[in-house]
């Protein structure tokens, strides 16, 4: 789970073909994997396997918290 900034940062770095030759296991990893970006702001999320949620977060996020599957991981930039 991405806020806006970290899922601009990650999706314009880990697709790309530099990523995928420099660290492999890691990109095939962030690009394979399933991610929700929280932004009221975004248009729309294009990074392969991305889900926005714009609307009613807390309910959105109680029902991914229902579904069975590994732990959520929420990245974010540090509070300043």
């Amino acid at each position: 789970m991405f806020g806006r900034v970290t899922y601009e940062g990650m999706a314009s770095y880990w697709p790309t073909p530099e990523a995928k030759s420099g660290d492999p296991v890691v990109a095939a990893a962030m690009n394979e994997l399933p991610k929700v970006v929280v932004s009221r702001t975004l248009e729309r999320a294009e990074w392969s396997g991305t889900r926005l949620i714009k609307d009613d977060v807390a309910g959105e996020i109680a029902r991914l918290k229902e579904q069975p599957g590994k732990d959520i991981a929420i990245l974010a930039p540090s509070s300043r």
